[in-house]
């Protein structure tokens, strides 16, 4: 095999060399034409890691949300229990 795909990088065995650069469709080194299957493979691999680092973002921003609210709704319930629990002016 002459070439190899890992993590939407190719690598050239002649030039013993990653290129990551996809969209010209040769090896950064010696020029020479990548294969469309390993263009392909390359590119699923790269949209597969861009995916699962946007996972993780979005799954990060709402465990800070989450904190959040739940430190709002404490706040917001300990202030309802002490209202509550104080007698009204009206009452003395």
């Amino acid at each position: 095999m002459e070439w190899l795909t890992s993590n939407g990088e190719i690598y050239h065995r002649i030039c013993v060399y990653w290129t990551a650069a996809l969209e010209a469709g040769k090896c950064e080194r010696c020029g020479e034409a990548i294969p469309e299957p390993m263009l392909r493979l390359a590119r699923s691999q790269r949209a597969d890691r861009e995916r699962i680092a946007r996972d993780r973002d979005v799954r990060k921003s709402l465990k800070g949300l989450s904190q959040r609210f739940a430190t709002i709704e404490e706040k917001t319930n300990a202030t309802l229990r002490r209202t509550s629990s104080e007698p009204s002016r009206n009452d003395e």
